[in-house]
């Protein structure tokens, strides 16, 4: 299923980033090979934080817009 997502949404060039997961969750996306390359389908982080700004340096590189909606 997430591995469909990922497919889905890099069609239409939306990044997917992961964070705060737990060990056993980090362990499965690992296992099933959704992160770790260059061009993988999910970024990783640690924290919240961390993906966002990631994700604002990117766009900003980008010359995109970013919005953050909770």
């Amino acid at each position: 299923m997430l591995r469909i997502l990922g497919e889905e949404f890099s069609k239409i060039e939306i990044p997917v980033y992961v964070s705060g997961s737990s060990c056993p969750v980090y362990e499965n996306l690992k296992r099933c090979g959704l992160f770790g390359e260059a061009e993988s389908q999910f970024k990783i982080f640690p924290t919240v934080h961390d993906a966002v700004v990631f994700a604002r340096t990117k766009a900003t590189s980008n010359d995109q817009t970013f919005s953050v909606r909770l």
